[in-house]
């Protein structure tokens, strides 16, 4: 296969771990097609450790952009130390105005992105969004943006891979030998979280037909609601404390993934987690409500998806407005059943 590929090559990564591990597809195909290019990922920090264990990926630039008139600073600063590294092109995956300013300053001599939000002039490869995908998954729009690129037509197969560094795995190596996990928060809002006793249930439910262990997870904004699930099962279950742990906001990013890979179940709402979960290819049951599940579906084969009949999603909101019907439609029977047909299915 001819390689025409630029010799340095970034990619502004989005800000979201979801958004970065539903982008990893195209990052697979974009390796495929440019075997030899220097391939750097430009990424917040609070998502820099994922793309480290992503194999695509030659380097990681972490950068953080103060809130405010600092912010300016930051970004003018990043630019310049950008300009120094004399890329060849950058591929702005997110669509912001934002995430195209400082690849424009740093004066890439190539920039390439959506054509959205009036950021034309600071881009000098437009590619029209592709609203023939809007009723796709999320990455089908990210592989497109690469057949831009490459110019060729890629493997549209949604599933990626990363590297777990052997220190996390020995972190997980640690752990117990049989154990589920569950994330019953999520950092856009409460709107999107299951109900805590049905986390509590679904646990209590869990550990009576399996023996196994349960582990909450989450970072630190979700403290409250794993303390919340871990008492409801206490209240239940005066041995819970030798089973149930709850290790929110204590794990890194890397310790989380490999967590994540050895366990035999993970059950959680449409989180970055989720995402996580099912990259490292754990078997997930995820819960979603009001958000488009069709879009943020997480990538690979080894995930079921549960959903209330309601449309919600039309009118996402960080915290419900209403009586969270949709969330209140996924039981814990359906949750139960599904998570029965992952356990069996991995026997």
């Amino acid at each position: 296969m001819a390689d025409f590929s630029p010799y340095k090559l970034l990619v502004r990564s989005p800000n979201w771990l979801s958004d970065c591990v539903l982008a990893m597809p195209a990052m697979r195909e974009l390796r495929r097609f440019r075997p030899n290019a220097h391939i750097s990922v430009l990424a917040k920090k609070s998502v820099a450790d994922l793309w480290k264990m992503c194999p695509y990926v030659d380097e990681v630039i972490p950068f953080e952009i103060r809130k405010g008139i600092m912010g300016l600073d930051d970004r003018w600063d990043l630019g310049k130390e950008l300009k120094k590294m004399n890329f060849d092109l950058c591929l702005i995956i997110p669509n912001s105005f934002d995430a195209a300013l400082v690849p424009y300053l740093a004066r890439i001599r190539r920039r390439m992105g959506w054509a959205t939000y009036m950021r034309g002039m600071l881009l000098n490869r437009k590619v029209p969004f592709p609203h023939h995908l809007d009723g796709e998954q999320q990455p089908h729009c990210q592989l497109y943006l690469v057949e831009k690129l490459v110019h060729h037509t890629v493997d549209h197969t949604l599933d990626a891979d990363i590297k777990i560094p052997e220190e996390a795995k020995e972190y997980a190596a640690r752990l117990r030998e049989n154990y589920f996990v569950l994330c019953p928060g999520a950092s856009y809002g409460t709107a999107k979280c299951w109900l805590p006793e049905n986390y509590a249930e679904t646990a209590l439910k869990l550990r009576k037909e399996t023996g196994a262990d349960c582990y909450l997870v989450g970072g630190k904004s979700d403290a409250a609601v794993c303390r919340d699930v871990a008492e409801k099962i206490g209240g239940r279950d005066e041995g819970a404390a030798s089973w149930c742990h709850d290790l929110s906001g204590q794990t890194t990013l890397f310790e989380l993934a490999a967590l994540l890979e050895k366990a035999t179940l993970l059950i959680t709402n449409d989180t970055g987690t989720m995402h996580l979960g099912a990259v490292v290819k754990t078997p997930v049951v995820a819960i979603f409500g009001p958000t488009n599940w069709l879009r943020t579906a997480p990538i690979g084969s080894n995930n079921v998806l549960l959903r209330g009949e309601h449309d919600c999603h039309k009118r996402c909101r960080r915290v419900c407005e209403s009586d969270h019907r949709c969330m209140k439609a996924v039981t814990v029977e359906m949750v139960m059943n599904a998570a029965k047909e992952k356990l069996q299915a991995t026997k």
